[in-house]
């Protein structure tokens, strides 16, 4: 089955916060799980389905933002 949509559930919680940085913890906490869909235009080689994050505030909604990494090194540098 291939997933679809934006995920509702945090991606991190309050206890996670003593292993990593102020910064980092709050970035995560602006984000949610979404996963690439035909309507959502072509990642190159990202397949539909494949996972990503996108804003919290703004996913869901008309000119939402989705970001679709695909090594830990491209994820890296966008932070």
């Amino acid at each position: 089955d291939v997933e679809r949509g934006v995920e509702e559930h945090a991606m991190c919680f309050p206890d996670d916060k003593q292993y990593t940085t102020d910064f980092a913890y709050f970035t995560v906490t602006m984000l949610k799980k979404c996963y690439l869909t035909k309507s959502g235009g072509s990642r190159g080689a990202c397949p539909v389905g494949y996972p990503g994050l996108a804003c919290c505030y703004c996913a869901g909604k008309p000119g939402e933002r989705r970001f679709f990494y695909t090594s830990s090194d491209h994820l890296r540098n966008s932070f």
